[in-house]
């Protein structure tokens, strides 16, 4: 500790707390041990770094400055000393690419690997899996001008991609101006004071390999120096803060991953194979898969939703989740209650089906088969009387509104339920009118819908923000679809 002190001391204005608690276990070492190295580091960044000083490696972890162009790493393999479940598989891609005036070579290379998590050993597996993404630029003389790196893991609710690096080189031989780092092929960003460049193309790149996995959000540390310029500049990308204030120089920052990959160039993101690539399966690799409550469970995903709702008075509507333990075909209950002090008001129960993409709806009404309470059939959210001919939307149609956007959360698409009345035939008109079809020919009594659309229509928009976006775990549907 007293050797990184003193190295701080000569250079008080640069310190990064995260790397130095990397090193603080291997004070006496000339480098530090593969186990204390980050996980994201693949062999070839370690075999580029172990022949550098330790206060150069110490500086070139910091993010500030561009740095000086990186020569090309030779290609020998490194013997890792890391345990054999470290890295299970690497990918790699090379396509040609081309900046605003210099032809590129642009390199793709994932590393699926695998991290101790307590959480997983009380589940009885050792490790789950993660995937670090490197992803940079040569230029014509094979000179490395930029790069990004990133990484995925299956382990909380956020779904984000995290950046853990970017920088780019000050200057390329075969171009001294400094048109040779900007993009013109795409629009930047309308926010953005700049044109857009090659780490932010690669940054793009990342956040579109992230949407292969189903990430939601990419995040990043933004390590301000007190200028506040870098934390504008994530800002005008679209980048928005998720503290008040940095928290040891550090600002942790967020923005839909959708958002930022639309800015990756086209032509550089048609040359990679990412359309028919399922990233899961190939990220399990020889892991002993978690059966999927372990996976849910992992993820730290939330089984119970519930709030106050404006009508009836004293009212709360609780939302819950329970998932069947069949692997070869993973079902998840939903129940839908809207309950008072005095007892339950109306129930909706579906199950979704996550490999057929689909929910069908159990029941519309109260627990045990039971019509909803009178005090509720039939009114609207407000509590007036609905009639046949008004569109708004009664509190059936919103319960059976907040069951469909809850299993979008699932990547769920149809939304399907058999009618049964008495025959008079109103509630299949009254299904009708809601936008149902009938499904599965003449006679048939299924009808069917898109989910999207009818959660979209009649889940009220102060229940749906309680309840999670879409794509918060579309993660889920490709873990399923692996």
């Amino acid at each position: 500790v007293s050797h990184a002190g003193a190295w701080l001391e000569h250079r008080p204005a640069m310190i990064n707390i995260r790397p130095l608690k990397l090193y603080s276990t291997a004070v006496s070492a000339k480098f530090p041990s593969r186990q204390a190295w980050a996980w994201e580091n693949d062999e070839a960044t370690w075999a580029s770094c172990v022949a550098q000083e330790r206060p150069s490696k110490l500086w070139s972890r910091l993010k500030v400055a561009p740095v000086a162009p990186v020569a090309p790493v030779a290609s020998e393999p490194v013997k890792s000393t890391k345990p054999a479940e470290a890295f299970n598989s690497l990918l790699k891609w090379e396509v040609s690419v081309r900046s605003a005036v210099l032809e590129l070579k642009l390199h793709v290379k994932l590393s699926a690997g695998s991290q101790k998590s307590r959480v997983a050993e009380s589940f009885g597996h050792n490790a789950i899996p993660r995937c670090a993404i490197h992803v940079w630029v040569e230029g014509p003389d094979g000179t490395q001008l930029a790069e990004a790196r990133g990484s995925v893991c299956p382990k909380n609710t956020r779904s984000a991609i995290h950046v853990h690096w970017i920088c780019r080189a000050k200057s390329c031989r075969e171009c001294p101006e400094d048109k040779w780092r900007l993009i013109e092929e795409h629009p930047r960003p309308s926010r953005a004071k700049r044109p857009w460049t090659i780490p932010q193309a690669l940054l793009s790149i990342l956040a579109t390999i992230g949407e292969s996995f189903g990430m939601a959000r990419v995040e990043l540390g933004a390590e301000d120096q007190g200028s506040q310029k870098l934390i504008q500049y994530y800002l005008d990308l679209g980048f928005r803060g998720t503290t008040d204030r940095p928290v040891l120089g550090e600002l942790s920052m967020e923005a839909p991953v959708a958002h930022i990959s639309a800015f990756a160039p086209q032509s550089w993101i048609a040359k990679l194979p990412l359309a028919d690539f399922n990233v899961w399966s190939w990220l399990w690799g020889s892991m002993q898969r978690p059966s999927l409550s372990s996976i849910v469970n992992l993820m730290g995903a939330p089984d119970m939703w519930q709030w106050r709702v404006d009508w009836p008075p004293c009212a709360e509507l609780q939302i819950r989740t329970s998932w069947l333990s069949d692997d070869a075909n993973p079902k998840v209950t939903i129940s839908a209650h809207l309950r008072r002090p005095q007892g339950e008001l109306a129930y909706c129960r579906a199950v979704c089906r996550l490999k057929q993409r689909s929910v069908r709806v159990i029941w519309i009404g109260s627990s045990g088969s039971k019509p909803a309470h009178a005090s509720v059939r039939g009114r609207l959210l407000d509590g007036s009387v609905g009639s046949d001919s008004d569109r708004k939307v009664t509190i059936a149609a919103a319960l059976l509104g907040s069951t469909a956007a809850m299993a979008r959360w699932f990547g769920t698409e149809i939304l399907e339920l058999t009618v049964m009345d008495n025959g008079s035939g109103k509630l299949l008109n009254y299904l009708l009118s809601l936008g149902f079809r009938e499904s599965g020919g003449p006679g048939s009594d299924g009808v069917s819908t898109s989910c999207e659309q009818f959660a979209m229509e009649y889940c009220p928009k102060a229940w749906r923000e309680r309840l999670p976006p879409d794509s918060n775990l579309s993660m889920l549907a490709k873990l399923f679809d692996s």
